[in-house]
Protein backbone atom coordinates (compact mmCIF):
# COMPACT_ATOMS: atom_id res chain seq x y z
CA UNK A 1 0.00 0.00 0.00
CA UNK A 2 1.37 3.37 -1.01
CA UNK A 3 -0.18 6.53 0.43
CA UNK A 4 -0.20 9.72 -1.61
CA UNK A 5 0.73 12.59 0.69
CA UNK A 6 0.65 15.32 -1.97
CA UNK A 7 -2.89 16.50 -1.20
CA UNK A 8 -2.31 16.30 2.55
CA UNK A 9 0.93 18.29 2.34
CA UNK A 10 -0.66 20.91 0.10
CA UNK A 11 -3.45 21.43 2.63
CA UNK A 12 -0.88 21.66 5.44
CA UNK A 13 1.11 24.21 3.40
CA UNK A 14 -2.04 26.33 2.90
CA UNK A 15 -2.75 26.31 6.64
CA UNK A 16 0.86 27.32 7.41
CA UNK A 17 0.72 30.08 4.80
CA UNK A 18 -2.53 31.44 6.23
CA UNK A 19 -1.04 31.53 9.74
CA UNK A 20 2.16 33.26 8.61
CA UNK A 21 0.15 35.84 6.63
CA UNK A 22 -1.70 36.75 9.84
CA UNK A 23 1.58 37.27 11.70
CA UNK A 24 3.60 38.98 8.96
CA UNK A 25 4.34 42.70 9.37
CA UNK A 26 2.77 44.84 6.64
CA UNK A 27 3.88 48.32 5.69
CA UNK A 28 3.80 48.34 1.88
CA UNK A 29 2.51 44.81 1.29
CA UNK A 30 5.60 43.84 -0.72
CA UNK A 31 6.81 41.30 1.83
CA UNK A 32 3.34 39.82 2.22
CA UNK A 33 2.95 39.54 -1.56
CA UNK A 34 6.32 37.80 -1.85
CA UNK A 35 5.37 34.99 0.54
CA UNK A 36 5.21 31.57 -1.10
CA UNK A 37 4.55 28.29 0.67
CA UNK A 38 4.77 25.24 -1.56
CA UNK A 39 5.36 21.49 -1.57
CA UNK A 40 8.21 19.85 -3.48
CA UNK A 41 9.40 16.24 -3.05
CA UNK A 42 7.25 15.76 0.08
CA UNK A 43 8.76 18.81 1.78
CA UNK A 44 7.14 22.15 2.57
CA UNK A 45 9.12 25.24 1.58
CA UNK A 46 8.56 28.82 2.75
CA UNK A 47 10.08 31.67 0.74
CA UNK A 48 9.79 35.46 0.90
CA UNK A 49 11.75 38.52 -0.16
CA UNK A 50 15.27 38.59 1.24
CA UNK A 51 14.72 41.64 3.47
CA UNK A 52 12.04 39.70 5.39
CA UNK A 53 14.76 37.93 7.33
CA UNK A 54 15.60 41.19 9.07
CA UNK A 55 12.09 41.70 10.45
CA UNK A 56 11.65 37.99 11.11
CA UNK A 57 15.01 37.17 12.71
CA UNK A 58 16.21 40.64 13.75
CA UNK A 59 19.54 42.31 13.09
CA UNK A 60 21.45 41.62 16.26
CA UNK A 61 21.66 43.98 19.20
CA UNK A 62 18.37 45.47 20.21
CA UNK A 63 18.16 47.32 23.50
CA UNK A 64 14.82 46.94 25.19
CA UNK A 65 13.56 46.82 28.73
CA UNK A 66 12.69 43.14 29.23
CA UNK A 67 9.43 44.10 30.94
CA UNK A 68 8.35 46.09 27.88
CA UNK A 69 5.96 44.27 25.56
CA UNK A 70 6.94 44.23 21.89
CA UNK A 71 5.10 46.99 20.02
CA UNK A 72 6.20 46.19 16.47
CA UNK A 73 9.03 47.44 14.29
CA UNK A 74 10.74 50.62 15.40
CA UNK A 75 13.59 52.43 13.69
CA UNK A 76 16.69 53.00 15.74
CA UNK A 77 20.44 52.67 15.99
CA UNK A 78 20.47 49.45 17.96
CA UNK A 79 19.06 47.11 15.32
CA UNK A 80 15.70 45.53 14.67
CA UNK A 81 14.16 43.23 17.24
CA UNK A 82 13.23 39.79 15.88
CA UNK A 83 9.48 39.51 15.35
CA UNK A 84 9.57 35.76 14.59
CA UNK A 85 6.50 36.06 12.36
CA UNK A 86 7.36 32.86 10.48
CA UNK A 87 7.04 30.77 13.65
CA UNK A 88 3.91 28.64 13.59
CA UNK A 89 2.28 28.40 17.06
CA UNK A 90 2.20 25.00 18.73
CA UNK A 91 -1.60 25.00 18.72
CA UNK A 92 -1.57 25.31 14.91
CA UNK A 93 1.02 22.53 14.63
CA UNK A 94 -1.12 20.29 16.87
CA UNK A 95 -4.16 21.01 14.69
CA UNK A 96 -2.19 20.24 11.52
CA UNK A 97 -0.88 16.96 12.92
CA UNK A 98 -4.37 15.95 14.01
CA UNK A 99 -5.72 16.68 10.51
CA UNK A 100 -2.86 14.77 8.86
CA UNK A 101 -3.56 11.78 11.07
CA UNK A 102 -7.25 11.88 10.11
CA UNK A 103 -6.37 12.06 6.41
CA UNK A 104 -4.00 9.11 6.69
CA UNK A 105 -6.67 7.12 8.50
CA UNK A 106 -9.15 7.94 5.70
CA UNK A 107 -6.69 6.76 3.05
CA UNK A 108 -6.02 3.53 4.91
CA UNK A 109 -9.78 2.92 5.32
CA UNK A 110 -10.26 3.46 1.57
CA UNK A 111 -7.58 0.85 0.82
CA UNK A 112 -9.27 -1.70 3.10
CA UNK A 113 -12.73 -0.95 1.65
CA UNK A 114 -11.46 -1.36 -1.92
CA UNK A 115 -10.22 -4.86 -1.12
CA UNK A 116 -6.65 -4.01 -2.13
CA UNK A 117 -5.45 -4.70 1.41
CA UNK A 118 -6.17 -7.78 3.45
CA UNK A 119 -5.75 -8.31 7.14
CA UNK A 120 -3.67 -11.41 7.68
CA UNK A 121 -3.43 -12.99 11.10
CA UNK A 122 -0.12 -14.59 11.91
CA UNK A 123 0.19 -16.93 14.84
CA UNK A 124 3.57 -17.92 16.20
Amino acid sequence: MELNFDDILRRVAKKIEARIRLQMPVKTGDLLNSLQVFVNNNEIYITYDDYGKFTNLGTGKYKIDESEEFQGYRKGNDGIRAQEWSAVPESTIDEILENVEKEIDKEIDKEFESGKVEVVEITL
